[in-house]
């Protein structure tokens, strides 16, 4: 769900519609907890319901009464309360929220077409996350349009890398639509469609799509669990 945000908690109704979108998609596949499949969703989740829990402080922090707005900077453990230092603390916790929202939750889906690209043995050219959409895409027989619409994510989060700034591979522009809301990449300009709104609607999407994937033939068919490799090395490293 996109929804044009002039407030903390009206981005939170954003977040909070991935929330349920990666609900209602566990709850369909009905995947074990150990299953890839099923890893990415909980965590897409916790990462979107964490930020959701963020926006939400910071709303009571905006509007909440006296006593809230007193309570939080104790919880937060700011000592020298002043309007500068609740600024600074408020634009920490907001930037924050959003950058792993992005970051954390695109991880999250890459791995998980990663590991479905092993178990269907595909042979990629390299590990980006662009070839790697497109062979996976191309293999199950989907539209590839789909491949420009689970990017859209990637490029937000690698913008935020280049401090806002799109870098196009081999300067090319790239405009996609997802359910009515454009987002536009203009090599070497800064992007326009990085909020938390935008972030959260472009994930939802990707979540949709990861439900098209798993509904393929090929991947119904692949025995549960199918092995998250992430999960399993970290694993294995607190292990030895």
């Amino acid at each position: 769900m996109y929804k044009e945000s002039a407030s903390h908690s009206e981005q939170a109704e954003c977040v909070a519609s991935l929330v349920l979108k990666t609900e209602e998609v566990r709850m369909r596949f009905g995947f074990s907890d150990q299953d890839a499949r099923s890893v990415v969703l909980n965590n897409v989740r916790s990462i979107a319901y964490t930020a959701q829990m963020v926006l939400n402080l910071l709303d009571s922090w905006c509007i909440g009464n006296e006593a809230v707005r007193d309570a939080i900077p104790q919880l937060l453990g700011l000592i020298n309360v002043s309007d500068r230092s609740v600024k600074v603390a408020g634009d920490t916790l907001h930037k924050t929220a959003k950058l792993s929202l992005v970051i954390l939750g695109q991880f999250q889906i890459e791995t998980c077409l990663r590991n479905l690209a092993r178990e269907l043995n595909i042979k990629m050219p390299n590990r980006g996350f662009y070839p790697l959409t497109k062979s996976l895409i191309a293999f199950l027989g989907l539209p590839g349009v789909l491949v420009d619409e689970l990017n859209v994510a990637a490029f937000i989060r690698n913008s935020l890398h280049g401090n806002g700034i799109h870098s196009g591979y081999k300067g090319r522009d790239t405009v996609t639509t997802l359910d009515n809301v454009t987002y536009e990449f203009l090599h070497q300009q800064p992007v326009s469609c990085a909020t938390v709104e935008h972030i959260a609607h472009a994930l939802e999407s990707s979540v949709n799509i990861l439900a098209t994937i798993f509904d393929t033939q090929q991947v119904s068919v692949l025995k549960d669990p199918v092995i998250d490799q992430h999960v399993q090395r970290l694993q294995s490293n607190r292990g030895s």
